[in-house]
């Protein structure tokens, strides 16, 4: 394995532990801009559907790295998906009547 191979692998199984502690409304602190909320703020915040909507994201991210590893000329229609999927994500958390009640 080359060092790439290795920067990958390290970097997915870390998003993929991230995506798993988002999803079980964990670490929710390392979200930017709900660490700084207010605790009423944040009491009105779904965290668990915010959680589960940036884990989502983050397993997205890591099946792009598996996807790449393997077809590495799909290596920019990856970095598009992942752009698309990122842009939608946050388009969602921001006006969704689930997450911001």
């Amino acid at each position: 394995m080359t060092q790439t191979d290795w920067l990958l692998s390290g970097v997915g199984c870390l998003l993929l532990v991230l995506a798993v502690q988002f999803f079980r409304g964990n670490w929710l602190f390392l979200i930017a801009g709900y660490n700084g909320l207010s605790k009423e703020q944040q009491a009105k915040m779904n965290g668990r559907a915010l959680g589960k909507s940036i884990g989502s994201l983050l397993l997205f991210v890591v099946l792009g790295i598996i996807v790449t590893r393997f077809f590495p000329q799909l290596v920019y229609w990856t970095l598009g998906l992942v752009g698309v999927a990122t842009f939608a994500t946050i388009m969602f958390v921001n006006t969704s009547k689930k997450i911001n009640s």
